[in-house]
């Protein structure tokens, strides 16, 4: 990839909440546009299809958070971290209907680090999309997994987000779950 800045890049997940890595993801696609468009997978229930190389990714309780809660989240991270984006669905499920929400010429930033991250890139380039993969060859070190059950636990969960964020999840929770002490 050349050192020339993309006109328009696209991020995207599920961000199931947003975490701590997802800010590194966004920070290094908006590193490397102009503009940029942060996708939200699962923007409803009924787009979360089952997907043979990430078998959970689709179940509720892997979904707690709404398209809108998201989109609250990840705009308040972006203000809170002086980054531009615009925020819009992103039914990676159903690929064939992304050209309805993100230009046919942005580049898509990925991530890759399991077999559904290969599956997200063979998805957007079979549909014509510009993929790269940003820092091929690392690891994951947080999952929403991981903060989701640090949350259920009533363990330390805060520090694995951005403050931004963990302000909207507090009163997220706080509406819903009265369980851990604040």
């Amino acid at each position: 990839m050349s050192s020339e800045p993309r006109p328009l890049g696209v991020v995207h997940g599920r961000f199931q909440p947003f975490h701590n890595e997802h800010l590194s993801y966004v920070r290094l696609a908006a590193a490397r546009c102009e503009e940029l468009i942060v996708g939200i997978t699962n923007p409803e229930p009924s787009s979360s299809a089952p997907e043979p190389t990430d078998t959970r990714r689709h179940l509720p309780e892997e979904n707690p958070y709404s398209f809108w809660q998201r989109l609250l989240v990840v705009e308040a991270v972006l203000k809170a971290d002086g980054l531009t984006g615009r925020v819009v669905p992103f039914p990676i499920s159903a690929p064939e209907t992304l050209r309805h929400y993100v230009p046919a010429e942005a580049t898509h930033f990925l991530r890759v680090f399991d077999g559904w991250g290969e599956e997200k890139v063979r998805r957007l380039e079979a549909h014509g999309y510009d993929v790269v993969v940003l820092e091929p060859g690392t690891g994951k070190t947080l999952t929403a997994s991981a903060v989701r059950s640090a949350m259920r636990e009533c363990g330390p969960w805060q520090e694995l987000v951005p403050p931004a964020a963990a302000r909207l999840l507090k009163a997220f929770r706080d509406e819903t779950d009265r369980r851990c002490p604040a």
